[in-house]
């Protein structure tokens, strides 16, 4: 019997994240894959940047893929801030992605609007 080979460890890919302040809202940016190589920097970073806000709008428009350890790091991040009293909401999932959070019931767990108006109307 023959065991499958599996290719190294891929190298970690890179991850941008930007901070703004948008109609009374926080806004982060986010920009290429939220996946394995990457998700500890992300974590990470994103709760620095977000410490201790109110309101977070986390930006999607710039996700290009997700992987189930990325999935599950927005719902650490989202049950983080929720326990500190902090609302979350996700903008912009692009529809690859939103199809994969419907499927896996990541929407009945997070808030996910189109556009920053739409997140924010009702706050």
């Amino acid at each position: 019997m023959q065991f499958p080979v599996f290719p190294e460890f891929k190298e970690i890919q890179p991850i941008d994240l930007a901070l703004e302040y948008r109609e009374n809202t926080w806004v982060l940016q986010i920009h290429g894959p939220i996946e394995l190589t990457n998700v500890g920097n992300f974590f990470e970073r994103a709760s620095e940047m977000l410490g201790n806000k109110d309101k977070i709008v986390l930006d999607m428009a710039g996700v290009r893929y997700i992987d189930s350890i990325g999935m599950g790091t927005l719902l650490d991040l989202n049950s983080r801030f929720r326990r500190n009293g902090c609302s979350v909401r996700l903008i912009a999932v692009p529809s690859r992605i939103a199809q994969v959070f419907r499927l896996c019931g990541v929407t009945r767990m997070l808030d996910c609007y189109e556009t920053l108006e739409s997140a924010t109307a009702n706050w």
